[in-house]
């Protein structure tokens, strides 16, 4: 089987690669199964980039979700 390297999109720097494949791995997993295979959780990794777009102490809670207008 293939190894699979998963790459999230924006507005993830609050998250982690351990919490975002744990979303996405069970849905990846569905999506094989039905095309008659498996694929074993080792075989599964997510890149992570997300923490490079939060700054080093602190917790940018005041910053609007993306998408979000500021009025």
């Amino acid at each position: 089987m293939a190894r699979i390297v998963c790459v999230h999109g924006i507005a993830q720097q609050f998250e982690g690669a351990n919490t975002l494949l744990s979303e996405w791995h069970p849905a990846l997993a569905d999506g094989v199964e039905r095309a008659g295979t498996e694929i074993a959780a080792e075989d599964v990794a997510m890149a992570f980039y997300g923490d490079l777009f939060r700054p080093e102490g602190h917790r940018s809670a005041s910053v609007p979700p993306v998408g979000c207008s500021a009025h």
